[in-house]
């Protein structure tokens, strides 16, 4: 509902940034995943409002102003934390505007943040079967989330929060539903991601045997993030292959399927990714062995010597 006129000028003059911003991330607050909210009241907190443009009235606020905002951010190096905080000012003016609040929004005329991400480290699919027989001859507890991580492509949350009433051992079935993950330092089971994230992925055999040997509590895996990021430090380092993240195992299964040929489009399927493009961007990454064996035909078929 629009504001009325006579509102419009008291909250012109009455209502900063930080204020506003704060207001647009409780307005949407029941639309947004948890994890989402989480990350914007932590930029608000740590980059907008500490920053003297977060004190200033919406209708005085220039394009100059918000490269200010950004500006000590970049000059340290975080140029995803700008870039988030680029998207959530800029969704809040845009808001503004709706409102009639202000004619326009001063973040049009700023140059988008740049970020580049860096490729998640992964292990070749020697690496990774190397990774699963140090673990399985060790006894190791967190076994069951190697196996899940890559040979089934699940998040971190997604093995935190798997429960065993989500295993299908007799349809050979695991149905992803839910996640647990930290907010605001507190552990919290959720819904997936996406929707592309509620998922059935399926078990083969041999997996459910060994799953349905290692049965024991409610969760499949019971740990905190941090704990099975350490615990997956100390398997890599007694398996002798590179360390990764939770998240470099889902990587780990890509170079495996890119390896054995798995189409992307099926891939994308088990992994739950929301675009095609996020999986072609990591199958890209991961199958090198492919590129170079394309180059080696096209250098044969042109018969270079």
């Amino acid at each position: 509902m629009l504001l009325s006129g006579v509102t419009i000028v008291v909250v012109m003059f009455m209502v900063t940034l930080a204020c506003w911003v704060e207001s647009w991330i409780e307005r949407r607050s029941i639309r947004l995943a948890p994890s989402t909210i989480s990350g914007y009241r932590g930029s608000l907190r740590k980059y907008i409002a500490p920053s003297p443009v977060g004190s200033m009235p919406l209708d005085q606020i220039a394009p100059e102003d918000l490269i200010v905002l950004l500006s000590p951010i970049l000059g340290k190096g975080y140029t995803r934390q700008a870039q988030l905080v680029q998207i959530l000012v800029g969704a809040a003016l845009r808001d503004a505007v709706r409102q009639r609040i202000i004619p326009w929004s001063p973040m049009e005329c700023v140059d988008k943040v740049r970020h580049r991400s860096q490729m998640t480290p992964w292990l070749t699919p020697d690496q990774a079967a190397e990774l699963l027989r140090a673990a399985r001859a060790a006894a190791d507890p967190f076994y069951p989330a190697w196996l899940l991580g890559i040979c089934c492509g699940l998040r971190r949350g997604e093995i935190l929060g798997l429960r065993w009433t989500d295993v299908d051992f007799a349809g050979c079935v695991l149905h992803v539903r839910r996640q647990l993950i930290r907010i605001d330092g507190q552990l919290m089971e959720t819904s997936p991601k996406s929707l592309s994230s509620v998922r059935d992925v399926p078990l083969p055999s041999m997996l459910a045997d060994q799953l349905r040997f290692l049965r024991q509590g409610e969760r499949v895996v019971q740990a905190t993030p941090d704990a099975l990021q350490r615990a997956l430090d100390a398997a890599c380092a007694r398996a002798d292959v590179p360390r990764i993240t939770l998240h470099g195992l889902r990587h780990s299964m890509a170079a495996v399927a890119a390896t054995e040929g798995v189409p992307i489009k099926v891939l994308q399927e088990i992994m739950g990714h929301a675009q095609y493009t996020t999986t072609a961007d990591v199958y890209a990454h991961v199958d090198r062995k492919a590129v170079q064996f394309a180059t080696r035909k096209v250098v044969a078929r042109l018969e270079i010597v």
